[in-house]
């Protein structure tokens, strides 16, 4: 039994209900997004709801320990940890995926990042998978942000000092319960954690597949069904949008759209496995036209056919490896050493395809996101002063509450179907006109602009 959005509501952060401006931690607002995601998670793994109040805060649990502790903490941190509530230490359930929980008083680690020895605190605590010296979720009693740190080791270097390496905890927490919302972060019931050989396969509550990482009882699926049905839409849609710009369109005198760019065995001769990928290429609405965004188009049935990772050998995950499976076509290749840091050395050859890709995933990882993009073009961006280049469909702070991945096809496909719609785009009788050249001659502030992906609570993560 899972708990009511509802009732979290007015606390999640949205782009309509952004952070409050409050000199110090929002205890009240993070408590109570906090209290959620853990009643939640005992909610899916028991069956049945639990009163809060049954339950102990920290404060309460860690008694005249956590008060040793409040010289060190801000008051509204200290505020924070005696409203946010844990489960009892035996039911050996976990706040969430990415975090254990709160972290008990004698795992306060404090950090000297900003030559303050006690202005940062380890708050929460990850999971050993995550990191050989795991840390956690730090925060920052000066700015009262937060910034994921799985390993210990990893708490230094500019980005640790810069602004923007840091998130408000009541970002991260509404991130936390978009996840949940949409299936992407999922909290089991307790008939999938049995220790035993015939526990089920399949959660009889959510329906979610047994996968290899479980911190009881989250488990993170490669896709839900809201990112296959989501994408899909905004496919159409573009696709759509875009015949409907094409010159000499006339709807009424239109064919009948088809759907589906690959028969069954069709995906079969392209080695394309059960998966997002597949079930998205048997689905979609398939183009009248060549490009779908500027210099970039959609292949041929041969050359959907003829993946160029499909047979290079490397490390053995089969079923669970997903190889790299070329989605869009660029007219260009790239030489190997500019590939060498983006690419596995199992991937590489002499020369590399460019064009958009379904990045490789293993399924079974703690974390997979088997609809996630790589962009590969033939040339570099438009950079920063700091010799960084916002890229091209690329996401920033990832990391500042979970692991790092690459963007969403989602995301990809909604941010092509906005330059249509905002005219950023033409259209001629191939499809989207321009030529890889747009993206080429773009400033740094138009891909800034234009073509970065949002990433935030109620935004994508």
């Amino acid at each position: 039994m899972a708990s009511s959005f509802e009732s979290i509501a007015q606390w999640r952060v949205t782009p309509d209900n952004p952070p409050r401006e409050i000199d110090g931690l929002d205890s009240e607002r993070c408590a109570a997004l906090h209290n959620f995601v853990v009643q939640h998670g005992w909610n899916s793994y028991h069956g049945t709801p639990v009163d809060l109040n049954t339950l102990s805060s920290w404060w309460t649990i860690w008694g005249n320990d956590a008060e040793s502790l409040r010289p060190k903490l801000h008051p509204s941190l200290v505020d924070f940890l005696q409203r946010a509530y844990v489960t009892p230490w035996k039911s050996g359930l976990s706040f969430f995926t990415y975090l254990h929980g709160l972290n008990g008083v004698g795992e306060f680690w404090f950090h000297d990042v900003f030559g303050e020895p006690e202005r940062t605190v380890t708050l929460y605590v990850t999971h050993t998978e995550f990191g050989s010296n795991p840390d956690g979720l730090v925060y920052d009693q000066a700015d009262h942000t937060v910034r994921m740190n799985f390993s210990m080791e990893d708490i230094s270097g500019p980005e640790v000092d810069s602004a923007n390496g840091w998130m408000k905890l009541e970002c991260v927490l509404s991130i936390y319960i978009d996840m949940i919302e949409r299936g992407k972060a999922v909290a089991l019931s307790k008939q999938m954690i049995l220790d035993r050989e015939d526990a089920p396969e399949i959660d009889p509550v959510t329906g979610t597949f047994r996968l290899g990482h479980i911190f009881k009882p989250w488990t993170m699926v490669p896709y839900s069904s809201l990112d296959i049905e989501d994408t899909i839409t905004i496919w159409n849609e573009l696709v759509a949008e875009i015949e409907r710009r094409m010159p000499g369109y006339v709807e009424d005198k239109q064919d009948t759209p088809q759907y589906g760019l690959l028969d069954a065995t069709q995906l079969d001769a392209a080695g394309i496995p059960q998966g997002f990928a597949r079930e998205l290429l048997s689905r979609v609405r398939k183009p009248n036209f060549t490009f779908i965004a500027p210099g970039i188009r959609v292949p041929t049935l041969e050359e959907f056919i003829e993946q160029p990772f499909r047979r290079i050998e490397g490390p053995h995950f089969e079923p669970d490896f997903r190889w790299a499976i070329r989605l869009f076509m660029i007219e260009h290749t790239k030489q190997y050493s500019e590939t060498e840091v983006t690419w596995p050395i199992y991937l590489q050859q002499s020369r590399m395809p460019c064009g958009v890709f379904f990045d490789f995933c293993w399924i079974q990882a703690p974390c997979p996101f088997e609809d996630s993009m790589r962009v590969e073009l033939p040339f570099k961006l438009a950079c920063r002063s700091d010799g960084s280049t916002p890229g091209l469909w690329e996401t920033d702070y990832t990391h500042l509450y979970g692991m790092r991945h690459r963007t969403q096809l989602l995301a990809i496909l909604e941010n092509m179907y906005e330059a249509l719609i905002l005219d950023n785009w033409q259209v001629d009788s191939h499809g989207v006109a321009g030529g890889i050249a747009v993206f080429e001659e773009a400033s740094m502030e138009q891909l800034e602009q234009f073509y970065r992906i949002p990433v935030g609570p109620g935004y994508f993560w």
